[in-house]
Order: C-alpha cells, then sequence, then structure tokens
C-alpha cells in the first residue's frame, strides 16, 4: 500500500486533487469520523453521531470498515493509528498511512 495521508484540508495545490474527487470525498468521511470520536472523548456532552463514532472505533469497526473499502484501506490498521493519536493527545488533523 502506498503512504496515503487522510488530511483533505486546503494544504496542498487544486492540481494534487484533479482527477481525485471521489478519493478525496471518503478522506473527508474518514476524517470527520474520527474528528466526531475525539469530540466524543473532550466534550461533556457530545452529539448522537460523536458517540456512535467513538463506539464503533472502539468495538466492531464495522462503520470504519465501511469508509474505507472505497478506497482499499485496511480498517483495523487504520483504527489502530487513529487510537494512537487520540491517546497522544495531540490535534487531530491528519493520519498518515505508510
Amino acid at each position: 500500500m502506498q503512504a496515503m495521508q487522510l488530511d483533505y484540508l486546503e494544504t496542498e495545490p487544486q492540481e494534487h486533487y484533479e482527477g481525485r474527487g471521489l478519493e478525496r470525498l471518503w478522506c473527508q468521511a474518514i476524517m470527520l469520523y474520527m474528528q466526531d470520536a475525539a469530540n466524543c472523548l473532550r466534550l461533556k456532552n457530545p452529539k448522537d453521531h460523536e458517540i456512535e463514532a467513538l463506539d464503533d472505533l472502539l468495538g466492531s469497526g464495522a462503520l470504519l470498515a465501511r469508509l474505507c473499502l472505497p478506497l482499499d484501506l485496511d480498517a483495523k490498521r487504520l483504527a489502530k493509528l487513529m487510537l494512537d493519536r487520540l491517546n497522544s493527545g495531540e490535534p487531530v488533523r491528519h493520519v498518515w498511512l505508510h
């Protein structure tokens, strides 16, 4: 698997994304999932979707697996990277897959 950064904030030139619209969409969905899980940990009153993301990340991982499928990513490996990032206390901005 090639290295991929799951961070499609506008940090790259627009040419970087040409022809990669669906890839960008799925990466953004995965990042929202991770941000929701992080929010569930840090907010006093997390929203239902934030609770759902954290429950999924700590549980079966079925939702994450569905999000990873179009990108052919290993959901279990990504879940471990996400948990490592959440446990580190670092802000959730991106996750590198190598």
